[in-house]
């Protein structure tokens, strides 16, 4: 059982974008990802503090291959529709912005 579940929780591989990374629960999940071996993307509209978030990320592990972005929110919406587009069904997307 303890192999299934490490099998589920392995993310090795997969890009992960996480809007809203640098503050809160997005830096929580971003954290949480990074854990499990994601490939992280991370955006927000602090770039200071993502660009920190993203240095931390390296501490827990996290897979190569993770960017940033910041822009403003009208940016990081265009930023994930485009990402979805690219990366399909082999990413995972998850939102910690307001509307």
């Amino acid at each position: 059982m303890a192999g299934a579940l490490r099998d589920l929780l392995d993310l090795s591989g997969r890009r992960v974008l996480v809007t809203g990374a640098a503050h809160g629960l997005g830096a929580a999940i971003a954290r949480a990802f990074a854990q499990h071996q994601a490939a992280l993307v991370l955006a927000d509209r602090d770039a200071p503090a993502l660009r920190d978030r993203a240095e931390s990320q390296m501490a827990f592990g996290g897979a190569d291959g993770r960017g940033v972005y910041a822009a403003a929110k009208a940016g990081i919406s265009q930023f994930t529709r485009t990402a979805a587009v690219e990366w399909g069904r082999a990413g995972v997307r998850v939102n910690c912005i307001a509307p």
